[in-house]
């Protein structure tokens, strides 16, 4: 069963992990901020908004740690309706293939030399490449290569 804590800030959940009022494991709840993460030394967020707790980058990290904690959390932030760390979900629910912006969802296109560019992340596979938002296609390594590097 999950003890999940619910607070009025994300500064102030983290000061409770600090003091043991959250205990590790735990799930934090900040409502105010649209943040659902779990207690740690140094708690973190499973959520797109992470305000003062950390957030990861590294899936392989998040995944092999306390994993049944990560997964209880990712599921408290669904059944709220917050956005999830894309590298959090599990990788069975996603179609071959499912590509999001990289960094978690998080990467903003940008214009390099007139061509709008979008740096995208596979979840199943964990494929990077460039996605040409123009022209709607993926660019193989030597195109995105010749764009960047030119």
């Amino acid at each position: 069963m999950s003890v999940i804590h619910r607070f009025n800030s994300t500064g102030e959940a983290y000061g409770a992990c600090q003091t043991g009022e959250a205990n590790k494991g735990d799930l934090l709840w900040i409502p105010s901020e649209g943040v659902v993460g779990i207690a740690d030394t140094w708690p973190w967020a499973v959520t797109r908004n992470h305000g003062a707790l950390h957030k990861t980058d590294d899936s392989a990290a998040a995944a092999a740690y306390m994993p049944d904690r990560t997964a209880a959390a990712v599921e408290l932030a669904q059944a709220l309706g917050l956005p999830v760390m894309a590298q959090l979900l599990p990788v069975s629910a996603l179609p071959d293939d499912d590509w999001i912006p990289a960094c978690g969802g998080t990467e903003l296109p940008f214009v390099v030399k007139g061509q709008r560019l979008h740096y995208m992340w596979n979840r199943r596979t964990g494929e990077h490449a460039y996605y040409h938002c123009d022209r709607d296609v993926f660019l193989l390594p030597h195109e995105a290569a010749a764009i960047l590097n030119a």
